[in-house]
């Protein structure tokens, strides 16, 4: 049994700053942290996880700083290759996925929060609710080392 953490962002991941995502295995109290690679002047950072299943998270990653907003993009990141997997990556600049939950009928939700003007204020908003089947676990090829 495994439990992941965003560490760094505060208590509930909203203040600025990179965070980094924690796996601890409960069984052997081994940690895990996996940090984005190749993020320019810390750019970005997870904001949001949600277990798929034993292997496999969603993460939503955003901005760190600046305009910091609640969201980002939806990624699967796959535990067991480090491997990480755009969802729904092809956002508008006036989007972005705040949230996801996986359902028992291999179906997820997301909610997706859309800014109705220019100037990306909360009271100009709205909050679009999607769903769509899970990601399918790809069967990873034999590697030849």
């Amino acid at each position: 049994m495994q439990q992941a953490t965003i560490d760094g962002r505060g208590e509930f991941a909203t203040e600025e700053g990179e965070a980094v995502l924690v796996l601890e295995n409960l069984k052997t109290k081994a940690t895990t942290i996996y940090q984005l690679k190749d993020n320019d002047l810390s750019q970005y950072t997870p904001k949001y996880i949600e277990w798929i299943d034993k292997n496999r998270l969603f993460v939503i990653i955003g901005y760190a700083y600046g305009s910091v907003t609640t969201g980002g993009k939806l990624y699967e990141l796959n535990i067991k290759d480090n491997k990480l997997t755009p969802i729904i990556g092809n956002l508008k600049e006036n989007e972005e996925i705040i949230s996801v939950k996986v359902n028992k009928n291999s179906t997820f939700n997301y909610k997706k929060h859309v800014y109705d003007s220019d100037n990306y204020e909360e009271s100009e908003s709205h909050i679009e609710e999607k769903r769509l089947p899970l990601p399918k676990l790809k069967k990873m090829k034999e590697a030849w080392f």
